[in-house]
């Protein structure tokens, strides 16, 4: 059993220049568990009825918010889960590209790829299971 309850309160500042956005937002915790900050860049076009999109990202994590999330303290050590602490803030890298395609007037389909690429800290983490990761969604949505 792990607590790992995150209540995060911030800010977020949202810049939009023609086809490209811009996203930045600062979280703390308000239990205490320290801060996450992230940056993201994005760019869109319609060609004919497609909406495409990219995303480029960067999330830093402090150090009490990763050992928090990935670090096993000796309270938690199990045969399987070993002691595991984080010392220094982490950085983690993504990308995404996309694309939406509306089928019908109340029925949109949308597919995403996503690559996120953890801090090292991260990725030696007894509770990761990977250096990164790749989802690919799809999802066939009703709009009313």
């Amino acid at each position: 059993q792990r607590d790992s309850f995150y209540n995060g309160a911030g800010i977020r500042l949202t810049g939009s220049f023609g086809n490209t956005l811009f996203q930045y937002r600062l979280v703390n915790d308000t239990l205490g568990n320290g801060e996450t900050s992230s940056a993201r860049i994005a760019y869109s076009r319609q060609v004919r009825n497609w909406n495409f999109h990219s995303v480029l990202g960067l999330q830093w994590v402090s150090r009490e918010t990763s050992q928090y999330w990935y670090g096993v303290t000796d309270e938690e050590v199990t045969p399987r889960f070993g002691p595991y602490d984080i010392n220094d803030p982490t950085i983690s890298y993504s990308a995404e590209v996309g694309g939406t395609f509306p089928v019908r007037e109340s029925v949109v389909f949308r597919t995403t790829m996503r690559y996120a690429e953890f801090d090292s800290a991260i990725a030696d983490s007894p509770l990761q299971e990977s250096e990164f990761s790749l989802t690919w969604n799809t999802s066939l949505s009703y709009v009313f």
